[in-house]
């Protein structure tokens, strides 16, 4: 027997299985045990396997290959799972636990396959037990714990020693088997996303049935055992919920939503003008901040509402699901003092602040005050915006320019009027500083008081009064102008130098007139006025002569009462023509008849009903050229003269005092 046959035998290191890579034609069992004998395979030979590799290589007449002559040999082992067993080797373990109980949850908690197993904290999943070693082809023992099922050793214990290995359940769940083949036990408690439910999901388990039922009534108590939430969950309908064969949740506990504050806030309530308001909405769409508008000061009438005040109000913390407490954002209050002059009135919660008086509300940031009279520290600028106020207004420091004061009453000014500021005034105004700037106005309806005035214009109804000069501007006082030329020195100017200075009753000045500025002094004639007058007379003759063509065109005396019957009776298109032109005519009627009733109220506007009474008057010197208008009447002064005294005689202008 020959028995170098040329077996080829291979085995790994390990000893798991014994492979014949090559066996030739006409092998038999001998020379396979010599060539396994000299490997020292001795341990799980596949006879049966080998037969059936040599008879087939017999009958073929051809060699055989990677016939597998020996594998090792499992241990023994005796398996339980929870509390039933069993059997077969290590190898059909993972299978058999699907088959009796393991099941693969999907992300609703719902069973995948299998029946399921819900276990308690501390139960015995799996226990396996050795009976026997394992040996591979060699003969030797293999280790015990080898091919032990895997597991999550955050929810599953495994503990090993030299009787077997056991899995012990760390917490309550239901027991699954991972994607990766690990044994784990998943929470049945669900949390909602927002932590104001909980719940517990009941899956249609096969095993631990009751302990589930048992943990769902036991965690309902752990939540609810101090509160009056209702009854707990009772068992029959848990059974049925379990064998509905349906996963479901029993919610055990409801969170409560916590109640948000609300913030302190203060309203202001004041009306403001309509122009006022047309000029904001035009300034929101340019997306600019105009600082003439904004001010704290704001006219009131007595009873009027300056402002809404809502307190803050703490807000109630709320509780999730789990107990833990919800916090709510910390509000902020508002003060806001009710002060001078001001009534504070609670409705349902908010409080109403309501002016005691009629006067001026001043609203800083904390506190609101009505006066009666306005009285501002400083400059009247982009910190107050522009002034409206029907009393009385006190200005300790300047009008600045671009601003305007609007006043109802006296107006006093201890600083300067700058360029391009404006003054509105239905009482007096008196002025510590001056008006200058050409593009600064002051209308005054009393009487008007400054320091100087200078490159502007200025009306008062009443008298003016400057203490100092007035230097180019065009001013006008419905009564007498007295200019006293307070430290005004020299002879080569006067106390008024350019411009016009005009009055209705007198003129009474420290001097006028320079060399380089043609000056203007008119008495009796408001300038202004006359210009609207000449505008009206030159514009009558002209609406007269319009009426006159346009009865010619229609054709018909409009005064005539068979007017209509007459219109009537023409062809349409010519009944067009004659309407649009009587709508044309009463329309110029009615324009030519307001004109021809305010010339009397412009005549009285426009000159002294008396100028026997006018007088201008230069205590000092008169510088020439000034232009001396009294009514129709005009002279040139060209010479120096002093203190002179100009009447109207006869239609002309004569000097009564002249030195």
């Amino acid at each position: 027997m020959n028995h170098d046959a040329g077996i080829v035998l291979w085995t790994p290191a390990d000893g798991s299985r014994a492979v014949i890579q090559y066996l030739p034609a006409g092998s038999t069992r001998s020379d396979v045990e010599f060539a396994l004998a000299i490997k020292n395979v001795n341990t799980g030979i596949d006879w049966a396997g080998i037969g059936s590799a040599l008879a087939l290589s017999a009958r073929t007449n051809a060699p055989a290959s990677n016939v597998v002559a020996a594998r090792e040999e499992p241990p023994l082992l005796a398996v339980t799972f929870c509390g039933g067993p069993l059997s077969g080797d290590l190898m059909e373990t993972m299978r058999k636990l699907g088959e009796f109980g393991i099941c693969i949850l999907g992300p609703a908690g719902a069973a995948t396959h299998g029946g399921g197993a819900f276990v308690n904290r501390e139960e015995e999943i799996l226990k396996i037990d050795f009976l026997s070693p394992g040996k591979n082809v060699f003969g030797e023992i293999t280790h015990r714990g080898s091919g032990l099922p895997l597991f999550d050793a955050a929810t599953v214990h495994c503990g090993t020693n030299e009787r077997g290995t056991e899995y012990v359940a760390m917490t309550d769940g239901y027991l699954y088997v991972t994607k990766d083949m690990r044994l784990a036990i998943g929470n049945p408690v669900l949390l909602s996303d927002d932590r104001m439910i909980l719940s517990v999901v009941i899956a249609p388990v096969d095993f631990g049935r009751k302990d589930l039922a048992s943990f769902v009534v036991r965690k309902w108590f752990d939540f609810n055992r101090e509160n009056d939430s209702g009854n707990p969950p009772e068992s029959g309908k848990l059974e049925e919920m379990l064998k509905s064969g349906v996963t479901q949740r029993f919610v055990v506990n409801r969170g409560r939503m916590p109640m948000p504050g609300r913030e302190g806030k203060v309203e202001i309530r004041i009306v403001r003008a309509a122009e006022t308001e047309h000029e904001a909405e035009t300034l929101l769409a340019a997306q600019k901040v105009d600082y003439h508008a904004r001010t704290p000061f704001h006219e009131i009438h007595k009873g009027g509402l300056i402002a809404e005040v809502t307190p803050a109000r703490k807000g109630t913390p709320g509780v999730d699901a789990l107990g833990s407490a919800i916090a709510v954002a910390a509000v902020h209050d508002v003060a806001f003092k009710a002060g001078e002059n001001v009534l504070v009135e609670n409705r349902d919660g908010i409080l109403l602040y309501f002016s005691a008086i009629e006067g001026i509300a001043v609203l800083l940031e904390d506190r609101v005050d009505v006066f009666n009279e306005l009285k501002i520290p400083g400059d009247i600028g982009p910190e107050t915006g522009n002034i409206r106020f029907f009393g009385p207004v006190t200005v300790e420091g300047n009008v600045v320019s671009g601003y305007r004061v609007t006043c109802g009453d006296s107006l006093s000014i201890r600083g300067c009027v700058e360029n391009g500021a404006a003054i509105e005034c239905a009482g007096s105004v008196t002025i510590g500083g001056g008006l200058s700037g050409e593009k600064t106005v002051c209308s005054v309806k009393k009487d008007l008081s400054a320091g100087y005035i200078q490159d502007c214009t200025a009306r008062a109804q009443g008298n003016i009064t400057v203490k100092s000069y007035v230097y180019n501007s065009n001013i006008f006082s419905g009564g007498e102008l007295r200019v006293d030329g307070m430290h005004v020195s020299g002879d080569e100017r006067g106390a008024v130098i350019g411009g016009r200075a005009g009055a209705m009753k007198s003129l009474v000045l420290h001097s006028a007139g320079s060399f380089s500025a043609k000056t203007e002094l008119v008495c009796g004639v408001d300038v202004q006025a006359e210009k609207v007058l000449l505008r009206v007379r030159q514009t009558e003759p002209v609406l007269a002569r319009h009426i006159i063509l346009l009865q010619m065109q229609i054709g018909i005396d409009v005064h005539d009462p068979k007017a209509t019957v007459l219109a009537l009776k023409q062809l349409p298109i010519l009944r067009d023509r004659m309407k649009a032109r009587f709508i044309e005519l009463k329309k110029i009627v009615k324009e030519r008849s307001q004109l021809v009733q305010a010339i009397p109220e412009l005549e009285k506007r426009a000159y002294a009903s008396d100028m026997s009474r006018a007088f201008v008057k230069i205590n000092h010197h008169c510088v020439p050229d000034v232009l001396i208008r009294m009514g129709h009447a005009s002279r040139l002064i060209r010479s120096r003269l002093e203190s002179a005294d100009f009447r109207v005689v006869d239609d002309a202008i004569v000097s009564l005092k002249a030195v």
